[in-house]
Parts: structure tokens; sequence; C-alpha cells
């Protein structure tokens, strides 16, 4: 290797041009407030970043789909509420068929069960935006409508809210619900069609409530099961948001910068470049002359 006198000045020049990237990064840092302005700045703290963020985006994902699923849930809960209020008005209103009502109060009886089932099946149907709350995955209205008692059944629509945790977001109300109509049906029939004092019509209504209570304790086991998954869906929510938080201050401490942290550095590199300065006016000059003597 050649040794020449311009050496020293080139190394001197490298100095400067460090010093000078050096307060450029400083100088960024306090204007933007980040610190993290490219790879090289700190390459460890912006590999830590990017891991970081990624993990945030995935939780703040996680985070919306909790939001969602925990709203769609909660209406399906308020819509088996309200199937239970019919359900429970329809018992009461069935009891009075084994009273001495008459003619025309056992024909009322009759239609007030049917409108009550038909009120049934219209709560079946409740949709948030293109989804049956009671409906699981059906794309199509669980009742059909009109006189029918069935209500279809399809399993209930599930939201991946974690690497593993996956929840229920609505339910699968149609044994249950088809259960209470079609007990409400053979009651308003058996109404409609009374005959008081005989033994077989007796025995065939207190068959039908028995079908009822049967069927509105599955209705209302449904619902108990259903808010334990309501309960998981607003753990999780809690959870996701906790997560997000956490995850966004370190992501805040990662990226952003000490202002007088650096401040100090900004003034410390400041000092060595002007110190640089004042070493490359006594080297250049002197280099350059010898430089000129050697080749003139």
């Amino acid at each position: 290797m050649r040794v020449t006198l311009l050496m020293p000045a080139e190394q001197i020049l490298q100095s400067i041009n460090r010093q000078q990237q050096a307060i450029l990064t400083e100088q960024t840092q306090i204007s933007t407030g980040i610190q993290l302005t490219e790879p090289s700045s700190n390459p460890a703290a912006y590999s830590q970043d990017m891991a970081v963020s990624q993990s945030l985006q995935q939780t703040k994902t996680w985070q919306h789909l909790a939001t969602s699923a925990l709203s769609l849930a909660q209406s399906a809960d308020q819509t088996l509420t309200q199937i239970n209020q019919a359900t429970n008005t329809a018992y009461t209103d069935a009891l009075k068929i084994l009273s001495p009502v008459g003619s025309a109060g056992f024909t009322a009886l009759g239609e007030t069960l049917t409108e009550l089932n038909h009120s049934i099946g219209q709560l079946a149907n409740t949709k948030v935006a293109s989804v049956y709350v009671v409906g699981g995955s059906a794309g199509t209205a669980p009742w059909s409508g009109g006189t029918s008692t069935t209500v279809a059944s399809s399993p209930a629509m599930q939201v991946q809210l974690g690497s593993n945790l996956t929840v229920n977001q609505n339910v699968d109300g149609g044994a249950a619900i088809s259960g209470v109509m079609q007990a409400i049906s053979k009651l308003a029939g058996l109404a409609g069609s009374a005959q008081p004092g005989k033994s077989t019509w007796t025995t065939a209504v207190n068959g039908a409530l028995k079908q009822l209570e049967s069927a509105q304790a599955n209705l209302s086991g449904l619902q108990a099961k259903f808010g334990t998954n309501m309960q998981r869906l607003q753990a999780a929510q809690n959870l996701l948001a906790n997560a997000s938080t956490s995850l966004a201050t370190t992501q805040a401490s990662l990226q952003n910068a000490s202002i007088p942290s650096v401040v100090s550095q900004l003034s410390t590199q400041e000092t060595v470049y002007q110190a640089v300065l004042q070493v490359s006016g006594r080297v250049l000059l002197p280099s350059l002359a010898n430089y000129l003597s050697q080749i003139g």
C-alpha cells in the first residue's frame, strides 16, 4: 500500500462527513420527535420496532373483530330474551285453557297463542346487517313464516380473536325455538277445539303444557350457555384492548426521541464538528502545499 500525503486529508474529510451526518440525524430527531428515522440509526431497535408494529396491527384487527362480535352477540342475547318473554306470556295464557272461559274465550285464547307464535317466528328472523342473530350461519330466514312451527338450525358463526381463541358470535336457536313454537301451536289447536270436561282433551292440554315447560327450559338453558360465551367475548375484548395499549406504549418508547437527550447529543456533535474543522484547517492546507510541491 502506498502512503501519500493526501491520506490524512482524506481521513479528515471522512470525519467531517460523519460529523455532518450525525448532526443532521440529531436535528431530524428533534424536528420530528422520532429517533428511528432509518434502519441504520439503530438497527436493533428498528428491528424490534418492526416486530412490535406487526403485533400491534394484528392485535388491533382482533380487537375490531371482538367489538363487532360482541355487538352481534348482544343482539342475539336480546332477541333470546324477547323470545323467552313471549314464551312466558304464552304459557300464562295457555294455563287459562283449563279454566271455564266459554267457547268464545277458548277461541280468543287460540288466536292469542297463534299470534304469539307468529311473533316468536318473526323474532327468530331478526337480522343485524346480513346475519340472523339466532339463526347461526343461515343464509336465508330461519323461519319461513305463515303457520310454520319450525326454525331451521345452522351452526353458530364463529370469530377468531387470537392464535388459539375462537368464540361464537351468534346463536343456533333453531331446535330450542322450534320446540317452543310447536308446543304453543299444539296448545292453540287444543284451545280452538276445546272439549272441557273430556278427559282425553284435558290430558292432551296437560301434556302440551308440560311440553311447553320443557321447551322453555331448553330455551333458557341455551341463553344461559350463550351468556357464558358473551363473557368470554367481553374478556377477550378487554385483554385485546390492554394488549393494544401496551404494544402502542412499547412502540412509542422505541420510536420517540428523548428531546433533552438528543439536544445534549447534538451539542456534543457540534462541538466535535468544530474541533474537526479546526484540525482540518491545520492539516489540509499544508498537505495541499506539499502535494503541489511534489507535482511541480
